[in-house]
């Protein structure tokens, strides 16, 4: 049975780790607020202006940009980007994205694709490096947050696809439900997917466009923003699903800790108790003695 001096250490120390991971669950609500009004605002010029594009699909022809339509003998290669976070101490966060990739991998490969790997985030680099290839990689990104990073992923990206290296380009990412609920999510993002900006299964609105300057002109322009849009929600989202996720996963320690000083400090008076008794005994038996 452990002495008292040894319990009384155990629970000064776990005492401490309750107060650390109570710190944390508190500094990650806070941020949790700010990237979850972030994430929200991004999601309806996001979508937006994937259902425009979405719904100039029927009008477009043999003529329309590869962002738009891909390539007539596209390349096996499918690059995926996958975001992650640079910091740990998230719970399953990065779990359920790692679990989402392999699954959605298997099926890529039974249909003859070959995946390959845009990785953002300190810790899936350090953790996907080995498995899978890595063509590009973006570290330290909860720095550099910003549409600028964006731009510097799709643009990346961009390039990649059209030079021909790549046949479709896709983005994983961690989709904030609630803060309670994160889902690992897939969306194309090269060539545009043909559900792009449909919600629910909702359909976009027929009505007639009118081009000002021309098609031409305006898909150049919108398609690489399109992208670089679709980037920066996703990183949003991921920012706010990470904070979530660490706010859980440190609410779950404090309670864990709350309980084990619990236990331990029954444990402690029981052997307090044991101790006090056993010396009464001994001090009665000596009088007894004598």
């Amino acid at each position: 049975m452990a002495n008292l001096k040894e319990l009384r250490g155990r629970i000064s120390s776990v005492k401490s780790t309750r107060k650390i991971v109570t710190a944390m669950k508190m500094v990650a609500s806070s941020k949790l607020r700010r990237a979850q009004a972030k994430a929200l605002q991004a999601v309806p010029y996001a979508d937006g202006l994937a259902a425009m594009l979405s719904a100039l699909r029927g009008e477009t022809d043999d003529m329309a940009p590869p962002l738009f339509r891909g390539f007539d003998n596209p390349s096996p290669k499918h690059l995926i980007i996958l975001i992650g976070s640079d910091r740990g101490l998230c719970g399953g966060f990065h779990s359920a994205l790692f679990k989402f990739l392999r699954e959605f991998t298997a099926d890529l490969r039974s249909k003859g694709q070959e995946p390959d790997l845009l990785i953002v985030g300190n810790k899936l680099i350090s953790r996907m490096g080995t498995i899978l290839p890595v063509a590009h990689t973006v570290p330290n990104i909860s720095k550099t947050l910003g549409f600028s990073a964006a731009e510097a992923i799709g643009q990346w990206a961009m390039d990649r696809f059209l030079q021909g290296d790549y046949g479709q380009c896709s983005v994983i990412y961690s989709r904030f439900v609630s803060a309670l609920t994160q889902v690992p999510t897939l969306q194309g993002l090269m060539p545009l997917p043909e559900d792009a900006g449909h919600q629910d299964d909702k359909k976009p609105t027929e009505r007639p466009y009118l081009y000002e300057p021309s098609k031409e002109t305006l898909f150049a322009e919108i398609l690489p923003k399109n992208v670089h849009v679709q980037i920066y929600r996703a990183l949003l989202q991921s920012a706010a699903s990470e904070e979530a996720a660490r706010m859980n996963a440190m609410d779950n320690a404090s309670r864990n800790a709350k309980e084990v000083i619990d236990d331990l400090t029954l444990l402690y008076n029981q052997t307090r108790q044991a101790q006090i008794t056993k010396e009464l005994m001994e001090i009665i038996a000596g009088s007894e003695a004598l």
